[in-house]
Formats: structure tokens, C-alpha cells, sequence
């Protein structure tokens, strides 16, 4: 089961860095239109096979894994979500971590950003503490894809 466990990692990596520069669209989910910070990690999630049905918020993915009973709090390796706000009721971004510092995002922009004719911001990496409202990190249960249950 580890082997699975790291190449579905290897994957959402390689489709993450894929979008980089992508244009910030608010609501966006896709590589074509643009994303925002949720479109983005359900993109991401996909790839593995755990993307919740539905468009789903920031708040509403940290609801969705932080119910899983296998999730790992705390944790800060690739493959973790991080989600930023003013506490886990309050969750207004998140991102995928590429590694102990590292995340990448769609970013920059906000409500009002529904052109990708003037985008102010994109899909990028940073520092995970670029945010000083980092509220959590959970990891899914990757070991489970592809488990009969």
C-alpha cells in the first residue's frame, strides 16, 4: 500500500506544479478558466480520487477531511491541505503542501475577480507561513484509494 500512497503523492504534485501561473478567477475551477484557492485543491484532489462531489468552498473541503476519521492534524509534508483564517469555523483559504515549507496556491485575488483579462493574482509557490492565519493542516487517507471497503 506505501508504493500507491507515494505515487498517488508523486501525481498531485506533478498536476499542482502543472498550473503553475494559471490566472486567479474567483469561482474558477479548472486549468482553462482559472482558479481560485478551492477550485484549485479539488484539481489537485482529483487527481488522487478524493475531490468532494460538488464546488466546494474552502471551509466546506476543511469540514469534508477534517471528518474523516484517518486525518492527521498538524502534519506538514507534501500531500498535507493547509487552510488559513480566523479559526476552523472561519477557514477562507487553503492550499496543497509541497513539502515541510512549502505550499502552492491559486492566490492574489478575491470576490471581485472574475475576469482573467486582469488577473491580480495566480497559482504559485510560497512559504506556508507567508500567511500569518495558518488555522490547521490535515492529511487525507491516501492509503485507502483504490482499498475495497
Amino acid at each position: 500500500m506505501v508504493p500507491i500512497m507515494i505515487e498517488t503523492l508523486e501525481t498531485m504534485r506533478r498536476v499542482a506544479l502543472s498550473c503553475l501561473s494559471i490566472p486567479y478567477f474567483w469561482g474558477g475551477n479548472s486549468p482553462i478558466t482559472g482558479f481560485d484557492c478551492s477550485g484549485f485543491l479539488q484539481h489537485i484532489l482529483l487527481s488522487a480520487g478524493l475531490d468532494p462531489p460538488g464546488d466546494q468552498t474552502a471551509q466546506s473541503l476543511y469540514d469534508h477531511f477534517d471528518n474523516r476519521s484517518m486525518t492527521n492534524h498538524g502534519l506538514r509534508k507534501l500531500g498535507a491541505l493547509a487552510f488559513y483564517g480566523r479559526s476552523v469555523t472561519k477557514i477562507s483559504h487553503c492550499a496543497f503542501i509541497l513539502n515541510g515549507f512549502q505550499i502552492i496556491h491559486a492566490s492574489g485575488g478575491d470576490r471581485t475577480t472574475v475576469s482573467i483579462k486582469s488577473p491580480y493574482g495566480f497559482v504559485k509557490v510560497t512559504h506556508m507561513d507567508y500567511r500569518k492565519d495558518l488555522v490547521d493542516t490535515l492529511m487525507p487517507d491516501y492509503g485507502s484509494i483504490g482499498v475495497a471497503r
